[in-house]
């Protein structure tokens, strides 16, 4: 299936929302959608379904607010992908807090079987009535959805987590020689289980 664009859609830039202060440049040769919820009870949201056979999955997707207002309430997080009963569903909300930059977001799936997926990406005010004024206007662009090998995988999350810690000999850092032995752990590591015991083991270095 590899990568494949999913929708288009551009938010209203009327009286009645934040003026878009969108990075245009970012969005000069995608599709983009644009979602606004005004009040309680509404959402805003894209939703596909898609029959899938077997496989893993990773849908990746950029988000923008527009609105420096936006309150940091508790929205409903509409980023998700439904299969059957199980909801898998990105939890980096820092869209919610104000006016964000161009931040990347990813959510993994496996199907056993062939199935047929919904998709979905924005948000819901619940039962927050905050009005248009303070709650998020959001661009998301850079939609793809494509399959990934579950080990490549493991290690470039692992390897990006131990590039994040600090290194130093002060405490709670951790030492150089710890953070080396760690990626050459994690880079030939032949099993799943074995990057993330490389990692753990990167993670109880820190210094107390």
């Amino acid at each position: 299936y590899g990568n494949g664009l999913i929708g288009t859609y551009r938010v209203r830039t009327d009286d009645f929302i934040p003026a878009a202060t969108v990075d245009e440049t970012h969005l000069a040769t995608e599709y983009c959608i644009g979602l606004e919820a005004r009040w309680e009870g509404n959402y805003a949201s894209y939703n596909q379904n898609v029959t899938l056979p077997a496989g893993n999955y990773k849908l990746t997707f950029d988000v923008e607010n527009v609105n420096a207002g936006t309150n940091n309430a508790t929205y409903n997080n509409l980023f998700k992908v439904t299969v059957g009963e199980t909801v898998y569903t990105d939890e980096s909300t820092e869209w919610m807090k104000g006016k964000s930059a161009w931040t990347s977001h990813a959510i993994r799936f496996i199907l056993a079987e062939e199935a047929t997926v919904n998709i979905s990406l924005g948000f819901g005010t619940g039962s927050n009535n905050f009005g248009h004024a303070n709650t998020p206007a959001l661009y998301v662009s850079h939609m793809a959805l494509g399959t990934f090998d579950p080990m490549a995988d493991s290690k470039e999350i692992a390897l990006k987590a131990v590039d994040a810690l600090p290194v130093g000999d002060d405490l709670f850092m951790y030492p150089e020689a710890a953070i080396t032995t760690a990626k050459g752990a994690i880079e030939s590591a032949t099993t799943v289980d074995e990057v993330n015991a490389a990692l753990a083991t990167a993670k109880a270095a820190q210094s107390k």
